[in-house]
């Protein structure tokens, strides 16, 4: 258990043993929360599902590729199945293996795809090999297409639960939309929200190498300065936590900006032009709603699952 047993309600309790995304648990998250939009791991979030399929992987020495469950990633079966091309090659293949399509386990069919080789994100390297814990963008390349855009806009309340390593760069969108150069950012510098050219951007105090759970509640309305909307000032739109520690919260900022747009969610990894994803991405949850009911409870579950101390 990662936070104190008086810190946790029975609720919650009952909580972090049900599936995260369900059709047919009432009490779990999905009828406290509401059904997410988009729902991306390499655990098994949803138990009503028809084949459990997490991520389907290509492998590079012979571009083979095949599916996975979120069992197969660590009890072996991936690493064997990357050697077993290695053999094949009489041991001079490589042991990298990248992902091809991050199944959408919401049951939106919101898969986040791609299918140029060379612009795959890694979840198998090295020698000898390892499994990474994350699939892993080269900041440079590595980005997936989204099956079908999710909307980002003042106006559209949008949820959002991600679980990845902090990154240093300005623009290094987890998601972006295709038609401007607007998306969702978590970074390793100071605390910062603007939702404008560059969307909501959330900066987390430090560095911090491990995995780090954030999460940001945007009610879809702007901030409203002496009874008039201004582009200017935010705050009250937003809520942001960085491993269930508050990072803003309804307080307006001079560093909190706000636009009027219609934008939407096209791609995990990167904006427009580029701006890719530097860093390990292991959960991404996306949800149309602004509720803040369970929103810890949620925090809970997926740091449990994902080894997150709360803090």
């Amino acid at each position: 258990m990662l936070v104190k047993s008086s810190q946790v309600s029975p609720l919650v309790t009952q909580q972090q043993v049900q599936p995260l995304v369900s059709s047919d648990t009432v009490d779990s998250f999905i009828g406290k929360f509401g059904a997410p939009t988009a729902a991306y791991s390499l655990r098994d979030l949803n138990d009503s599902r028809d084949n459990n399929w997490v991520v389907r992987v290509r492998r590079v020495v012979d571009d083979l590729e095949r599916n996975f469950k979120a069992a197969d990633l660590t009890d072996g079966t991936i690493t064997a199945w990357v050697m077993e091309g290695v053999t094949l090659s009489s041991g001079l293949g490589a042991t990298i293996s990248c992902v091809s399509k991050w199944y959408d386990q919401s049951g939106n069919n919101n898969h986040a795809v791609q299918t140029d080789p060379n612009l795959q994100p890694r979840i198998t390297e090295g020698v000898p090999i390892r499994y990474l814990d994350g699939v892993k963008f080269d900041g440079y390349e590595d980005y997936f297409d989204i099956s079908s855009s999710i909307p980002l806009s003042n106006g559209t309340p949008l949820s959002v639960f991600c679980v990845q390593s902090p990154q240093t760069g300005h623009d290094r969108f987890t998601l972006g939309s295709a038609t401007s150069n607007r998306g969702i950012s978590f970074k390793t510098t100071k605390v910062f929200y603007y939702f404008s050219k560059k969307g909501i951007s959330i900066h987390a105090h430090g560095h911090h190498a491990a995995f780090t759970l954030f999460s940001v509640i945007h009610d879809g309305t702007s901030h409203t300065l002496n009874g008039q909307q201004t582009n200017n000032y935010a705050g009250e739109n937003v809520i942001a936590n960085r491993n269930g520690s508050k990072l803003i919260d309804s307080t307006p900022d001079a560093d909190m900006g706000s636009e009027q747009h219609t934008n939407s969610i096209d791609y995990v990894g990167h904006g427009v032009p580029a701006n890719r994803l530097r860093g390990e991405l292991k959960e991404l949850i996306i949800y149309k709603t602004d509720k803040t009911a369970s929103r810890g409870a949620m925090e809970i579950d997926i740091a449990n699952a994902n080894v997150i101390p709360l803090f």
